[in-house]
């Protein structure tokens, strides 16, 4: 956050018309930095900066420095989705992160259970997505107008004398996802039989006329 640093008068200002919130400071402040001598809140200022936030008004400088356990956490794993809420004061600091990028923002102390619900709801809509993401070769007609059936159904195969093919190495998997054990690679049977091969909670075959034909159907996988 790229946030502006009051002045010891604005904060003073500040606080007379929130008489309530220099007692509260005081007290988090002997809690939280161990300044159990800090009394009188004219000595918070050889301890702290403060900055100005356009929603919440002045934000401790030293709560930003010493965050640790948040209060409220939503996680998925592998970590691309993590949401974190800091209840502080008279502010909740908010920290999401999506595949990698992190954002933070600061709201009032009041919306503490608005974001715990919506960031519930995001994580159960974040695992509906990587389900449909991860499944969705299931219910999809592929470029040679075939679908992917199990391997116990294919007529005329034995799946256990299934070999990795010696021609077409390629072999995908969903980006970002290896850790969730989804795979796709070439795979030939004794008689020159080939078939895509898709391990995922479970084998599923599609058998294809040519190496080429493999290629192009991995190729359409997981885009």
């Amino acid at each position: 956050m790229n946030l502006e640093v009051a002045t010891e008068d604005q904060v003073i200002e500040w606080f007379e018309s929130r008489p309530e919130y220099k007692e509260l400071l005081i007290q988090d402040m002997r809690k939280i930095l161990g300044l159990y001598s800090l009394k009188e809140f004219k000595f918070v200022f050889d301890y702290t900066d403060f900055l100005i936030h356009p929603v919440v008004g002045l934000i401790p400088s030293y709560i930003l420095e010493n965050l640790v356990d948040p209060t409220f956490e939503e996680r998925a794993d592998p970590s691309d989705f993590r949401r974190c809420i800091w209840k502080s004061l008279w502010f909740c600091l908010i920290q999401k992160t999506n595949f990698g990028e992190v954002t933070d923002e600061v709201v009032a102390l009041d919306d503490f259970e608005k974001y715990e619900n919506d960031f519930s709801i995001e994580l159960h809509q974040y695992w509906t997505d990587i389900e449909d993401y991860l499944g969705g070769w299931r219910t999809t007609e592929f470029s040679n107008g075939k679908v992917f059936v199990p391997g116990s159904e294919v007529i005329g195969i034995n799946f256990d004398e299934l070999k990795e093919s010696e021609v077409v190495f390629e072999w995908t998997s969903p980006s970002g996802l290896h850790d969730m054990g989804h795979s796709a690679h070439t795979v030939v049977d004794g008689n020159g039989r080939i078939f895509i091969h898709i391990s995922a909670d479970g084998d599923f075959l599609m058998e294809v006329a040519s190496n080429e034909e493999a290629i192009t159907i991995l190729n359409e996988f997981w885009g």
